[in-house]
């Protein structure tokens, strides 16, 4: 891409995220098993529009938001309204900013979806509390892997974590 501005740049990019979008938002109506959305940048306008869309009975059972640029509150607005996924078996988060509000959403949603079997949280640049939260979920869950590395993680939180796995 040699040659090109910052500004032809930034608008291939966009580009390339809408068509990563709108594929997304197509396989989701469609109700396909797996749905991407990698590499998109979801705002609350495109969170939004694909709350919109979920079948109110998906059949969804794997969808992926890895690196998609979303701020806290975004990924905490995402997973309060994906509850209808009550199918899903994996669920990827891989490389956003999942904070405290949204650790505690995801904490609930993998309680509360039986189906879950796998979950990828890495590199969301959680604190040690939001860690606390999702194990609080996972305690009480199905699931059968999870990812968590390149987390920020303390003795404290392995203390925890073993704790309320034994007590699963």
């Amino acid at each position: 891409m040699q040659g090109q501005t910052k500004e032809q740049l930034l608008d291939a990019l966009s580009g390339k995220s809408e068509a990563i979008f709108e594929k997304g938002l197509k396989d989701l109506k469609a109700n396909k098993d797996v749905v991407c959305f990698d590499e998109c940048k979801l705002d609350y306008d495109r969170i939004t529009k694909l709350v919109d869309v979920i079948p109110s009975n998906s059949s969804v059972k794997e969808i992926s938001f890895n690196n998609c640029d979303m701020s806290k509150g975004e990924t905490a607005y995402l997973l309060a309204n994906i509850a209808s996924f009550d199918k899903l078996e994996s669920l990827s988060f891989k490389g956003n900013d999942v904070g405290l509000e949204a650790s505690e959403a995801l904490g609930v949603y993998v309680c509360k979806t039986q189906s879950l079997k796998k979950l990828d949280v890495s590199s969301n640049k959680m604190p040690p509390p939001a860690v606390i939260n999702i194990f609080h979920g996972v305690s009480e869950s199905n699931l059968e892997e999870i990812n968590m590395d390149d987390n920020p993680a303390s003795d404290e939180n392995v203390s925890d974590f073993v704790r309320l796995i034994s007590n699963i």
